[in-house]
């Protein structure tokens, strides 16, 4: 009797684990489509109606996001986040502050010095200004770092930079980074 409850213990565990192992290594379409049908089972009674009437467009398009992820090139970044690798509070609220928080722009001066500017490179953030610093500052600024007023500096980055999120790589505009570096003061050749 023991014997036969072991076997049987055995053979089930094998055959869920190896039922997981074949839907749960590839995610894929297959099963994007399937939670999104199955899911429409699980509703409460007065949204089950409408839900079970449009489970076939449901289920179709349930992968849409992943198709355009193949589509556009840079989607394919916003499509998936790793939320266990922040710490609780560290992500910012809404897609432009976490585009300020996380885009560098590169200038590059007449000797080829290049010089990384917004993202990481904003040190210190207070209630009226944003503290720039970073490597070759110095070259570029002839100091460690610079302040800049907040609100100029997210203005700019609205204006010139946040604009261009559906390329892969852009240029920024000499004069208009020229203008508004000389606006607070520090000239740059770039």
């Amino acid at each position: 009797m023991f014997l036969t409850r072991f076997l049987a213990g055995l053979f089930i565990s094998f055959f869920l684990f190896s039922a997981f192992k074949f839907y749960g290594s590839d995610w894929g379409f297959f099963m994007h489509r399937r939670i999104n049908r199955l899911a429409v089972f699980t509703l409460p009674v007065e949204l089950i109606g409408f839900y079970k009437k449009n489970i076939e467009y449901i289920t179709a398009h349930a992968v849409d996001p992943d198709m355009r992820r193949y589509v556009v090139p840079v989607e394919g970044y916003k499509h998936y986040i790793d939320l266990d690798r922040w710490n609780r509070g560290a992500l910012p609220k809404g897609f432009l502050n976490a585009r300020r928080m996380f885009t560098e722009a590169v200038i590059i001066n007449g000797n080829n010095d290049t010089l990384r500017t917004f993202g990481k490179m904003v040190k210190k953030s207070g209630n009226w200004n944003v503290i720039l610093k970073g490597e070759n500052f110095y070259t570029f600024f002839e100091k460690d770092s610079i302040v800049l007023l907040k609100d100029d500096y997210h203005q700019f980055f609205r204006d010139h930079i946040y604009r261009s999120q559906y390329l892969e790589k852009w240029e920024l505009d000499c004069d208009s980074i020229e203008t508004f570096f000389r606006f607070h003061g520090f000239y740059l050749n770039c």
